[in-house]
């Protein structure tokens, strides 16, 4: 029962934790990675959001279209990218749950 409360009350006092100094983001520009051709609805989505996103960080949002393989080798790339944050996916069920049912080696992890 003391480890429940004791947890308990950890979690009540985790939100009130001071802020981590952190730096702020996008220090530099970020790439969009759309695993599809130019021109799909996936596209069109990552498009959208990119003139969204550079509005509001006033930073440039790249949208980089790496098709081939049911959208694999784009989602695989995004996998191996530096994990900063700089490089985001735009992927859909397929190329992600999908994908793993239907390839027997794939370049990334599910």
């Amino acid at each position: 029962m003391r480890v429940v409360l004791a947890a308990a009350v950890c979690a009540m006092l985790a939100p009130i934790t001071p802020a981590q100094a952190q730096e702020a983001w996008p220090q530099r520009p970020v790439t969009i990675i759309v695993p599809f051709a130019a021109g799909g609805s996936a596209d069109l989505l990552a498009r959208i959001l990119q003139q969204h996103l550079q509005a509001k960080f006033a930073t440039p949002f790249v949208v980089e279209n790496k098709s081939g393989a049911g959208g694999s080798i784009g989602t695989g790339f995004v996998a191996k990218a530096q994990p900063d944050g700089y490089t985001l996916l735009v992927g859909t069920v397929s190329s992600i749950a999908i994908n793993s049912f239907l390839y027997t080696k794939l370049n990334f992890d599910v």
